[in-house]
């Protein structure tokens, strides 16, 4: 997952170039249906989770997205068994390793503000047009979804989040926050 000559794991650039390729699965990444999640969605708990860890609100998601963010942690551990030198100041746990591993999530351009002063949901979020003219007003997305492949990896690039999925299924209905 690490490309050895950056020594840095990109989300965007995986997503990007070879999401299609790879999939780290355990029983934390099955469905509600029996189904493997996707990479792409699993990227949607995680920068979701990543993202709002620190924010007063329920995920339904939370358990799910720390153990995929285990198995992602154990994957590039497998990975790396000696540390390179750039790893070093990083703790051996997956909350060290997170912070180190996605640098690019929390550089996205448009973070939302620090002391929000409301709460709202991006749907049909397309490259989050909706989600910046909130932003701008204070507010703090806490939920986003859009089906577009392409659209998603702009909105990553934009904001840090993955969107979730197609919001008429029931699957992604359920991951949005209950308060």
């Amino acid at each position: 997952m690490i490309n050895s000559t950056r020594k840095q794991f990109s989300l965007f650039d995986f997503c990007k170039k070879r999401a299609d390729k790879i999939q780290v699965f355990g029983k934390e990444t099955i469905d509600e249906e029996g189904k493997i999640i996707p990479f792409v969605d699993q990227a949607a708990l995680i920068t979701h989770y990543l993202q709002l860890r620190d924010a007063d609100i329920k995920m339904p998601y939370e358990r799910q997205a720390e153990g995929i963010l285990n198995l992602w942690y154990e994957f590039v551990k497998s990975e790396r068994l000696h540390k390179p030198k750039d790893f070093e100041g990083v703790a051996d746990s997956a909350i060290g390793y997170q912070t180190y591993l996605f640098q690019d999530l929390f550089a996205a351009p448009f973070q939302a503000p620090q002391n929000p002063k409301f709460k709202f949901i991006d749907l049909f979020a397309g490259i989050g047009g909706f989600r910046m003219a909130f932003q701008n007003l204070g507010g703090e997305c806490v939920f986003s979804s859009e089906w577009d492949e392409q659209a998603k990896k702009t909105y990553y690039a934009n904001y840090g989040d993955v969107p979730f999925g197609d919001i008429t299924k029931e699957s992604t209905k359920n991951k949005i926050p209950k308060d």
